[in-house]
C-alpha cells in the first residue's frame, strides 16, 4: 500500500514546485499512484485478503 501514501506526499509537494509544468507533473504522478492503489485494493478484495472467516 505504499502507492497510497506516496501519492499524498507527491500531491503535497506539487504546490512547492517552481513551474506550472512541474506542478502538473507532480499531480499526474499522484493520480497514477492513486489508480495503482485502487487496483491493488480491488485485487485484495477479490482474494478476500485479511478476512479471518
Amino acid at each position: 500500500m505504499r502507492s497510497g501514501g506516496s501519492s499524498a506526499l507527491n500531491f503535497g509537494e506539487a504546490p512547492g514546485t517552481n513551474t506550472v509544468r512541474d506542478d502538473i507533473f507532480k499531480a499526474s504522478i499522484s493520480l497514477k499512484e492513486l489508480k495503482e492503489s485502487r487496483v491493488n485494493l480491488k485485487i485484495l478484495n477479490k482474494i478476500r485478503y485479511g478476512n479471518t472467516s
